[in-house]
């Protein structure tokens, strides 16, 4: 049965597997394109995303948030250098073989993707 799977960009794709399901999409890494796929070179791929990282990195948001406010990178004081600072921080404790977060329990690698986040945050502004 075709279920419509609302996607982050606010639009639907179709699938015949469930909607929590996250795990297929990455049934489909690695499989071989033979010729056109029917993709404009124009067009943003929101299918190449690994779903399931993303909602890792919402989830650090989400602890982040109960801290310092919805979004409170962009009024932290001294922002840019505390979120650097967490960035190596969070890089360090992944290079030391360490798998969580004390604080969140999320994978300290999903720590420094939201980092890299609010910093591409802060330099839109």
């Amino acid at each position: 049965m075709d279920r419509a799977v609302q996607v982050a960009y606010g639009g639907t794709m179709t699938t015949d597997r469930p909607s929590n399901d996250w795990n297929w999409i990455q049934d489909d890494v690695g499989r071989k394109n033979d010729g056109y796929d029917g993709h404009s070179p124009q067009k943003a791929r929101w299918s190449l995303i690994p779903w399931w990282i993303l909602e890792n990195v919402v989830r650090v948001l989400t602890a982040g948030a109960s801290e310092h406010g919805d979004r409170g990178w962009l009024t932290l004081p001294n922002g840019r250098e505390r979120i650097e600072d967490a960035f190596m921080r969070h890089w360090a404790s992944y290079k030391r073989g360490e798998l969580h977060d004390p604080k969140t329990r999320e994978h300290p690698l999903d720590h420094c993707l939201t980092n890299l986040i609010m910093l591409r945050d802060l330099d839109r502004k």
